[in-house]
């Protein structure tokens, strides 16, 4: 998965061509491009998995994660804006797609204020079932680490 998305955000960032005086401008533009491009998928693909894994996502780490992903989302968006209006003529687009980041990204650090000063929700108890085959799990690993420790003295 990450070498599919290293891939996607190279593919995308080499057909951006945005518009610059400096050769360092594109440089600059095309960095956060393929920054942004990367985020946004990784934060996808962890959906995916944690979706697969069938963990919660009403938990504080998910809220982060949440609030995250929408800066990613919207930040994508906004790298592409950057990419198509560039800087060498009109500077303004440049400025107010950068205050709308910002903006972004403030929002989101209020969203994270609100759900993270809310108590987490109760973690579900494990079935009588599922405890004993975990301690039963545990308790195999220790012995196989036991007999490891065991081998390295030799």
């Amino acid at each position: 998965m990450l070498v599919l998305t290293i891939s996607v955000a190279a593919a995308l960032t080499w057909m951006a061509a945005p518009p610059a005086r400096v050769w360092m401008q594109v440089i600059v533009i095309k960095g956060n491009f393929f920054s942004a491009v990367c985020m946004s998928e990784l934060f996808v693909g962890m959906i995916a998995l944690s979706v697969k894994a069938g963990l919660p996502w009403k938990t504080h780490v998910a809220r982060i994660s949440q609030g995250l992903g929408t800066y990613s989302i919207v930040d994508v968006l906004i790298e592409a804006g950057h990419n198509y209006f560039g800087v060498s003529g009109n500077e303004h687009a440049y400025t107010a797609l950068s205050h709308f980041r910002m903006g972004t990204y403030l929002c989101c650090v209020v969203y994270w204020i609100v759900t993270l000063w809310r108590n987490a929700p109760e973690p579900k108890e494990l079935p009588k079932s599922m405890r004993g085959q975990l301690i039963q799990l545990q308790s195999m690993m220790d012995s196989d680490m036991e007999r490891f420790r065991v081998r390295k003295r030799w």
